[in-house]
């Protein structure tokens, strides 16, 4: 048994629409009502949730998206993910999610809500276990799967990381 499937059977993890596997950890009961939101969303939020969330070898990429929500991921064990921030203004980077401080890796990244995102676990890793917070509250209402065609022409410097990471049907 390889570590990663220890560790979806025990903590639950199911596959994730985007990629990976995850489990819903944490659901805030209080919520924001929507006269105390920005107009983008529908409805009103919990004001904070939580995932676990795995990537491995056998699915190594989390696929582009974006979510109305700010959203911070944590690395808890295994490898680093190169993550990919392509943000409003057209500005985009790659942070590399991990423990080697003095190469430059992080053990969280900030997703400012609106910027597409996507991750990938790097080669020498056998998978990354993350935990994914989201405030306001992640409702699948908030995101967005489905990659504009413009996307890697308005982003040309990663056009070959957005290829990689893009959903197919």
């Amino acid at each position: 048994m390889k570590n990663y499937e220890k560790i979806i059977k025990t903590l639950e993890l199911e596959p994730h629409p985007e990629g990976g596997y995850f489990k819903e950890t944490y659901r805030s009961d209080l919520r924001i009502p929507k006269e105390g939101l920005p107009n983008f969303y529908k409805s009103s939020k919990c004001t904070s949730t939580a995932i676990y969330f795995l990537l491995t070898k056998e699915q190594p990429k989390s696929f582009l998206h974006k979510l109305k929500s700010d959203e911070i991921f944590h690395l808890y064990d295994g490898g680093s993910l190169d993550v990919l921030l392509l943000y409003p203004n057209g500005d985009g980077t790659i942070q590399t999610l991990g423990r080697d401080l003095e190469k430059g890796e992080r053990p969280q990244v900030l997703i400012p809500h609106g910027t597409w995102f996507g991750a990938l676990l790097n080669k020498s890793a056998s998978y990354a276990l993350i935990g994914c917070t989201v405030a306001p509250g992640f409702e699948f209402e908030d995101f967005t799967l489905e990659v504009p065609k413009d996307l890697k022409a308005k982003y040309f410097d990663f056009s070959e990381m957005i290829e990689a990471l893009s959903f197919r049907k």
